[in-house]
């Protein structure tokens, strides 16, 4: 599952899933200490969750306080 973290939400991650780390104006050395694979936010693709401030295409919008965010309902595909 792909999950789209930032600045605000970075604090939001668990194990076992995979993160992209969206920004808009940071500086590239603080980009290269988050260790994750960081992508401009309008040049990103179709992510899982979107924890952002950003407006990404997504399956789910939630925010770090929601309850198990990162468990998405079975979706019927037609």
């Amino acid at each position: 599952m792909k999950i789209a973290v930032d600045k605000e939400s970075v604090s939001a991650i668990k194990e076992g899933n995979e993160y992209v780390y969206l920004f808009d104006k940071e500086p590239l050395l603080n980009l290269l200490d988050k260790n994750m694979h960081c992508i401009y936010y309008k040049n990103c693709g179709f992510v899982d969750i979107n924890l952002t401030k950003f407006d990404i295409d997504c399956l789910k919008k939630a925010k770090i306080t929601d309850k198990d965010y990162d468990k998405l309902e079975k979706k019927t595909l037609k």
